[in-house]
């Protein structure tokens, strides 16, 4: 149950990631309500919101100038720090799971997880936050994350 759950949490938050930063703009731009990078910059206080929430009518009608401002605006938001926050976490957790499973051959899961946390991390460098999920098994992530984008 715990392990599936985390699993497609993983899924989901780097599925928003991918959606976010794509061009042209991926659906989500339009619904606004279903992607959590893009629900941050609605709701989070910074002092670029007011122009953030303002791009849409343009990302609508398919400016990609529009749209290559509210990604930056993604980042510079803390949005992206946010998500990366919540992607790391679940994979945290997730090892931790496996490891208390005390699987007789743990290999093929560890395997893909760890393939997994590759694939995240060249993501994540992409969107600008630089990660080596690999190496995050346990590290304590207030190192990682200023303990405002914990929340």
């Amino acid at each position: 149950g715990d392990f599936g759950v985390l699993i497609g949490e993983i899924i989901q938050i780097q599925d928003d990631l991918e959606d976010a930063f794509s061009k042209p703009a991926n659906p989500d731009w339009l619904r606004q309500g279903n992607n959590i990078l893009i629900i941050y910059a609605l709701n989070a206080d910074y002092p670029d919101r007011g122009e953030f929430e303002a791009l849409f009518p343009a990302i609508a009608a398919g400016n990609e100038e529009s749209l290559v401002r509210a990604q930056d605006l993604l980042i510079s938001s803390g949005a992206v720090s946010y998500a990366a926050y919540h992607l790391v976490q679940r994979y945290q957790r997730t090892w931790k799971l496996i490891d208390e499973l005390s699987l007789a051959d743990p290999t093929p899961i560890t395997d893909i997880l760890a393939d997994f946390g590759k694939s995240l991390s060249e993501m994540l460098s992409i969107s600008g936050v630089d990660i080596d999920l690999r190496t995050l098994r346990t590290d304590d992530l207030s190192a990682k994350f200023p303990a405002s984008e914990q929340s």
